[in-house]
């Protein structure tokens, strides 16, 4: 029996295998390019070329070659993406059980491009939507979970893509994409390799990337992941170099959560980017989760190194580090150990900065710090022989949510000293009491500070509202403020009118250009210069690259100013005061030390003026005077 049953199954596999040969011998497939084009053409209004003859193979799988083919943009003859070949191939058995097992999908020479118009659709939307015109109760089939399918791998060669940003005038181009697959499955681990060469013009860059490891896929779970991975990066940001090395022995992310964990996770960069010259940076992290559903951060361990120079190499020498040993925060409670960083800077000044974070408690809601302190010293020389020395300690507890993403620094104090031979009493100390609230959500900052030093009351609030853009509004008042005892009058120098340029001080006012600003500032009694004005009163505001000081008034010497004055970030600046019943000669005596003429005047002016340097302002300045 059993002999006939071997026999029977025999015959049908020969006649199985009779039936392929036949079937790939006397079947054209080339006949169905015409209704596959025209098919692509109703459904997706695309014209879809084939270049050559499609091929058909059935043993060991149902395979189909492509020919170079190209696919145009939706509605025109215009190129959207072609390929210069392609080939796959399925089994048949378990297509009849629902089941999609295919051999190594191979596409050659891909080259395609991608824009983002300016109201944020793309050329891309009809191909993601599919059929706009199926039916409502095919469109909203439940889905019976994901696809069952084995791949024997992927392989993509030498593609070409392009991602055109028409808002932003951003283009990003991958060229030599290379990538290569093992076995893909509903639920599997593969090894990935991948290679590309990469530009962008916004900011100009252009590079290498290359990056392989083991890729963990689970459709069923939602889960995705890696083990062993490796990428290295060498890029041109803005024409300068930057390479960076990253390993990492695990990565996992949960689809349905959002949570994301890593470990082993270490990284190197060196080059040159934002003005600044990175000799080295390191970065290690044993351990890294984070769960936005159970609301939990947790670090085993973080290091953060670098150094390098600032100013692209050629100012001061920089060295930061950051260490968080331990933390842990849930819903529940949180936990961490003494969090540091430190900066120093060694150059044409020093800077020797230390933050530190003790005493975490609470939880994702409601998180505490004991405290958080500043320790720094800067040092900057005066001339040869002199040194200007700024120490400042600063503490506070804090409090943070990660949940409202606030951040509060609820009682700021501390002081700041500087030693200053230049200065007449050689040493100030401000003593700071201080307030600090960032909401992250409502895009708000709320800022407290007063100080009293000397005869001095000094006091300011500042809020922001919204981020991008930013705007600052604040009120700064003071009773007393004699600037002349910390900033005396500088020595006389070199005019400015000299035709070298190097001996005419540049003005460059584009800062204004992102400044976005209204307050006000009062204060009772202010000398400077050896002028004394009481109850002085400017209010300022900043938009569209303009800030102007309007009104600014005050009394003086018995008498009264009323001013106007603006500058524009093209560097213009303008003034229109009026001086009213001044009692001339002690304020001659006051500015020039010189007692010239007596009795009470009126000075009018009215001037503008406009330069990229000191003395282009001077012999640009035009205007109106009038003295009485």
């Amino acid at each position: 029996m059993l002999k006939k049953i071997l026999i029977g199954l025999g015959v049908l596999l020969g006649l199985l295998v009779l039936a392929a040969i036949a079937l790939v011998a006397f079947v054209d497939v080339n006949r169905f390019k015409p209704q596959i084009e025209q098919a692509v053409k109703e459904r997706f209004n695309r014209t879809l070329t084939m270049e050559g003859d499609l091929s058909l193979a059935l043993l060991p799988r149902i395979g189909v070659s492509l020919p170079r083919t190209t696919l145009s943009e939706q509605g025109g003859p215009k190129p959207f993406a072609r390929l210069d070949g392609a080939r796959v191939s399925v089994a048949l058995l378990p297509l009849l059980s629902g089941r999609i097992e295919a051999g190594k999908i191979s596409v050659y020479g891909l080259t395609a491009t991608i824009e983002k118009r300016a109201d944020g659709s793309t050329n891309i939307d009809d191909l993601l939507k599919g059929d706009a015109k199926a039916a409502p109760a095919e469109q909203k089939k439940p889905a019976s979970g994901p696809p069952q399918f084995e791949i024997g791998g992927i392989e993509l060669a030498n593609a070409n893509l392009t991602y055109r940003d028409l808002a932003a005038k951003n283009t990003v181009t991958l060229t030599q994409l290379n990538l290569n697959t093992g076995r893909l499955a509903t639920q599997s681990r593969t090894p990935v390799e991948l290679s590309t060469q990469f530009s962008a013009t916004q900011p100009a860059a252009q590079g290498e990337l290359k990056a392989r490891g083991d890729l963990d896929l689970d459709l069923v779970k939602n889960a995705f992941g890696g083990r062993g991975l490796d990428v290295a990066l060498k890029a041109t940001l803005d024409k300068r170099a930057v390479s960076v090395d990253g390993r990492a022995a695990e990565l996992r992310f949960d689809g349905a959560s959002g949570a994301l964990s890593v470990s082993k996770l270490e990284a190197s960069a060196q080059g040159a980017a934002g003005g600044v010259q990175l000799d080295g940076a390191k970065i290690a992290v044993p351990a890294l989760a984070w769960d936005p559903a159970a609301k939990r951060l947790s670090a085993g361990g973080v290091e953060i190194t670098a150094r390098g120079k600032l100013a692209d190499g050629k100012g001061d020498a920089f060295d930061a580090r950051l260490a968080a040993p331990k933390l842990d925060i849930t819903a529940e409670r949180a936990s961490g150990e003494r969090v540091t960083a430190s900066v120093k800077l060694s150059g044409a000044q020093t800077v020797d900065a230390r933050l530190t974070l003790d005493g975490m408690a609470g939880n994702a809601q409601a998180l505490t710090i004991g405290t958080l302190s500043l320790n720094a010293e800067v040092q900057q020389p005066i001339d040869k022989q002199r040194t200007r020395r700024i120490v400042a300690a600063l503490a506070s507890p804090a409090t943070a949510s990660l949940d409202a993403q606030t951040f509060a620094l609820t009682k700021l104090a501390g002081d700041i000293t500087m030693e200053d031979p230049a200065l007449p009493q050689k040493s100030v100390k401000l003593p700071i009491t201080a307030s600090l609230s960032v909401d992250g959500k409502k895009e708000t900052v709320d800022a407290r500070f007063t100080t009293r030093f000397d005869e001095t009351t000094l006091g300011a609030e500042f809020d922001v509202r919204g981020f991008a853009p930013m705007r600052l509004t604040f009120e700064a008042s003071a009773d007393k403020l004699n600037l002349d005892r910390y900033f005396p009058p500088a020595k006389p120098g070199p005019g400015n009118d000299s035709a070298d340029p190097k001996d005419d001080p540049k003005i460059d006012l584009s800062a204004l250009k992102g400044l976005n600003l209204a307050g006000e500032a009062r204060v009772g009694q202010l000398q400077a210069r050896g002028i004394k004005t009481q109850n002085l009163r400017v209010v300022l505001k900043a938009a569209n690259g303009r800030l102007d000081a309007a009104p600014v008034t005050a009394a003086l010497y018995g008498g009264s100013v009323s001013a106007r004055a603006f500058a524009t970030a093209e560097n213009r600046i303008g003034l229109d005061a009026a001086l009213t019943g001044v009692n001339i000669e002690p304020l001659m005596k006051d500015a020039l030390d010189k007692d010239l003429i007596a009795g009470r005047g009126n000075v009018k002016l009215d001037v503008a003026t406009a330069g990229a340097t000191v003395g282009a302002m001077k012999r640009a300045l035009d205007g109106s005077g009038a003295l009485a």
